[in-house]
């Protein structure tokens, strides 16, 4: 019993001393707009933003439990263009740490450029991709059917007027003898696009 509480206390103050050392750490920083209604973003906020920051490990370790990921707002109501420079994200991003005492030693971003654009919808036909082979004897008895045979895309009117169609995901079957019938997943969109559904069934 005498072993192990000499042991806890000598945990206690091993803990108390590389605690309130100085270390750095990687935080991720996510981005929060409010966009007026009929407006889309021409481009989406980087997703990968990184900022290292330095403290104490005590003020890492409470800031990490009270804020996880930092989280920076922004309203857009006012203008449809906002150009965040490093000394901005660096002054937005310490408003957010909960220490005085947490410094930046670096950000993976120089500037974020941001500009709103009107939003629009519109619906186009679904390509499907596939590689398909019957058995011997077998061939197709009607046409290949989808199921919807197309799909609403929205998003900035500079992306969307572009697109014409959709395509699908590779579809490959061998040596059909029967009816079939497979959900088949979308292509990706790209940023800021967004579409109504995932999958088709072909």
């Amino acid at each position: 019993a005498i072993l192990l509480i000499c042991i806890g206390i000598a945990l206690v103050f091993w803990l108390l001393v590389k605690l309130s050392q100085r270390y750095t750490t990687m935080r991720p920083v996510a981005f929060d707009f409010e966009i007026p209604e009929g407006r889309a973003l021409s481009d989406a906020p980087p997703e990968d933003m990184r900022v290292e920051i330095e403290g104490t490990g005590w003020d890492l370790l409470f800031d990490y439990f009270s804020n996880p990921v930092i989280e920076l707002h922004y309203n857009l109501s006012q203008t449809d263009d906002l150009l965040l420079n490093r000394s901005q994200l660096r002054s937005e991003i310490l408003r957010q740490l909960s220490s005085n005492d947490i410094k930046i030693n670096e950000i993976n971003y120089e500037s974020i450029d941001l500009e709103l654009e009107e939003k629009i919808t519109k619906t186009v036909p679904v390509q499907l991709q596939r590689k398909i082979t019957f058995s011997a004897e077998y061939h197709l008895r009607d046409s290949i059917q989808l199921r919807p045979d197309s799909i609403t895309v929205t998003g900035p009117v500079s992306k969307v007027e572009q697109i014409q169609r959709w395509r699908t995901d590779s579809l490959v079957i061998e040596k059909i003898e029967s009816n079939v019938t497979r959900e088949v997943s979308l292509e990706s969109p790209p940023e800021a696009v967004s579409l109504n559904t995932q999958s088709v069934e072909v």
